[in-house]
């Protein structure tokens, strides 16, 4: 199957937040995602299933990145190595190991391709099918995404 992970900051306290940016270098340097119980598609996700890495938020609506998962979603055991990390693994409890990881050098943004996404059935409020934390996709729209990235 194809993915689309929608990424934005985290907030700790009111003031405190990590980054997008800096999750996805954490995760993808790490070569793992990590999940909830209640991510959406949880129970559908499987290796060798494909992922574009979105990012949310203000100044951002891009996609980022692409990698295959390598291995079946699971409890992880992982310590963080900075308070950002620990924070991380302590809010995601399950995890898989990715592979094939490409950080785009240009990110794709959204207003440039969106009105070639089926997915996105209203072109104008585009932000409404990019809400959840995974949005599944067909293999077309998945291709037409990377085929930016050329």
């Amino acid at each position: 199957m194809h993915y689309i992970y929608i990424i934005n900051d985290f907030l700790v306290t009111d003031q405190d937040k990590i980054k997008a940016e800096e999750i996805v270098k954490i995760l993808l340097n790490k070569k793992i995602w990590v999940y909830t119980p209640s991510t959406p598609n949880l129970k559908k996700m499987q290796p060798e299933d494909k992922v574009v890495v979105y990012m949310a938020g203000e100044k951002r609506k891009k996609f980022v990145g692409y990698f295959e998962i390598a291995e079946d979603i699971n409890k992880h055991n992982f310590n963080g190595n900075t308070e950002e990390e620990e924070y991380i693994f302590n809010l995601f409890p399950l995890a898989a190991s990715i592979k094939n990881i490409q950080l785009f050098e240009t990110p794709i943004y959204i207003k440039d391709i969106k009105n070639d996404l089926e997915f996105i059935k209203d072109k104008k409020n585009y932000g409404v099918f990019l809400r959840s934390s995974v949005r599944a996709v067909s293999e077309k729209d998945f291709e037409r995404i990377l085929i930016h990235t050329n």
